[in-house]
């Protein structure tokens, strides 16, 4: 009875994989890439990879918005650049003539000058949406699917582990000198276990970040079912109590680089910026936007008192702004972070990417075992030739998805001059790219062959755009953000590069997914 149960988990675990493996592949490799995304904002644009040699002062750059809006100011922030890039970023909020008005500037580190970045958006912000709601309109049902995604992992995960009965071993038995199959089994239970907390971690934080819309929804619309009082008590919730009206009225603030230097003396924070509620007023909320050791946050915000500058004593809790400092609240706070490594440095973004890729690499044998299982013997309920199709359309898609990513940093390197149509074109780019790749193995009519072509092609790219950026940009390589994405992009094709090396080149004696040319079709 229990080898029975066993079965069915195992025959579900794999019919689960197969059917939604494309989608855990492509929310997790995105996912990896995604991570650095504030350092590719840096690649892509030459003025925010100039060279400073002095970073000057934030308050006088707010002190000459003041001036400017002569007005009251609802918001400012203004935050220190990322590791590598060159530019101070405001966001701001004011009122004029009864209407709201927003402020979105750059100022040189160096100078204070306000600069003008490249215009529009590209590579970037494409790989950071593509991960977050995978190109899907409207935004909120791509969430929903990515969140879900979660879910669905979770539950492989758990049914893997229960059919895995020998874990330990598994660990480290890789056979490398055994059949393709074998070695592909090894490698799949191998990269499942050692990848096992982090896939179980970004499973549950991916829910709660991409599915949280859907959630929120759910329970708002129950809320107002059950008793419409209930949908007035959470908004009362949700809204900002801690403004006393009857205290308005000027008041001189602290400078932002005082404040900045006090936060600095605390242990454990490094402060990177500032961000004012309600500036210049009585009802003022300052707070010091800083990294933090003590806190899993991507900026704690630091509140101090907006006269003295000094911090509020234990105030500097990341929270949800409205809701009850809680535990409940400090962990929905903590999971964006969680999520994109955003509570470490350089360090923890890398070891999320290569742990990000390994679980994509789980996946893609995990696909690959499936099609060769069906290609080699009685297993499925379709004909062999449906099945060959199938597999060349896999190879496609899992070999098209790494290409077809770093195609669009030549891309968009390439648009240095198109403006807001920048975005649009890296999309429509992208997935051109990538149908390309799937259908050139639909040609072929070779699963293994085609999927080698590529990936060789994605290695060409990825070891050549140092070269490419160098000869494009002319300056800045030595950039830490900069040669973050170079150093990322260069490891990871050579580690692509000694897999193509190492495997067999005879169609007749290995492939990805499916039967050479005839040989599939005709035994």
């Amino acid at each position: 009875m229990f080898r029975d149960r066993l079965k069915r988990l195992n025959h579900q675990h794999t019919i689960m994989g197969a059917l939604l493996g494309w989608l855990l592949y492509v929310v997790n490799f995105s996912g990896s890439v995604a991570m650095f995304v504030e350092e590719i904002k840096v690649w892509e644009d030459p003025i925010q990879r100039a060279t400073a040699a002095q970073v000057v002062p934030l308050q006088p750059i707010i002190d000459a918005l003041v001036r400017e809006v002569n007005g009251p100011l609802e918001f400012i922030e203004v935050t220190r650049p990322s590791p590598g890039n060159a530019l101070y970023q405001l966001r701001a909020r004011y009122t004029h003539a009864e209407e709201s008005h927003t402020l979105n500037r750059y100022y040189s580190i160096d100078t204070g000058i306000q600069e003008e970045p490249r215009a529009g958006d590209g590579v970037a912000l494409w790989l950071k949406n593509f991960h977050r709601y995978l190109a899907i309109e409207p935004k909120s049902l791509g969430r929903a699917l990515v969140g879900l995604t979660g879910v669905y992992m979770l539950a492989l995960i758990l049914t893997g582990v229960v059919v895995h009965r020998r874990i330990l071993r598994d660990l480290l038995k890789v056979r490398w000198s055994r059949s393709l199959s074998v070695k592909w089994k090894d490698l799949h239970n191998a990269t499942g276990l050692w990848t096992l907390p982090f896939a179980v971690v970004i499973a549950f934080s991916g829910i709660m970040v991409g599915a949280i819309v859907l959630f929120g929804g759910v329970a708002a619309l129950s809320l107002s079912a059950s008793n419409p009082e209930n949908l007035e008590k959470l908004e009362n919730l949700l809204a900002d109590h801690r403004v006393d009206k009857s205290l308005h009225g000027p008041m001189p603030m602290v400078s932002a680089d005082v404040a900045m230097a006090n936060v600095a003396k605390m242990d454990g924070f490094a402060p990177l910026g500032v961000s004012i509620q309600r500036y210049g007023d009585r009802n003022a909320a300052y707070a010091v936007l800083a990294s933090s050791r003590l806190d899993l946050a991507y900026l704690a915000p630091v509140p101090i008192d907006a006269v003295s500058g000094e911090p509020v004593v234990g105030g500097y809790t990341p929270i949800v702004e409205g809701l009850p400092d809680s535990v409940a609240t400090r962990i929905f706070s903590a999971m964006t972070p969680l999520h994109y490594g955003l509570y470490g440095n350089t360090t923890l973004k890398l070891l999320y990417y290569f742990l990000g890729l390994a679980v994509s690499i789980c996946v893609v044998v995990g696909m690959l075992l499936y099609f060769e299982k069906r290609l080699d013997g009685p297993t499925g309920h379709f004909s062999h030739r449906t099945y060959h199709w199938l597999a060349v359309i896999n190879a496609g898609i899992l070999a098209g998805l790494p290409l077809a990513t770093v195609l669009i940093f030549y891309l968009d390197r390439l648009l240095f001059n198109v403006g807001d149509t920048r975005y649009a074109i890296v999309g429509i780019g992208f997935f051109a790219a990538w149908v390309a790749c799937t259908v050139y193995c639909l040609w072929l009519q070779n699963a293994r062959q085609g999927a080698r072509h590529i990936m060789l092609l994605t290695v060409v790219l990825g070891l050549t755009l140092p070269v490419f950026d160098l000869a494009t940009v002319g300056s800045g390589s030595a950039n830490p953000a900069v040669m973050v994405i170079h150093g990322v992009i260069l490891s990871s094709a050579a580690g692509l590069l000694l897999y193509l090396r190492s495997s067999p080149s005879d169609p007749k004696t290995a492939m990805v997914t499916g039967r050479p040319g005839t040989d599939t079709l005709e035994n």
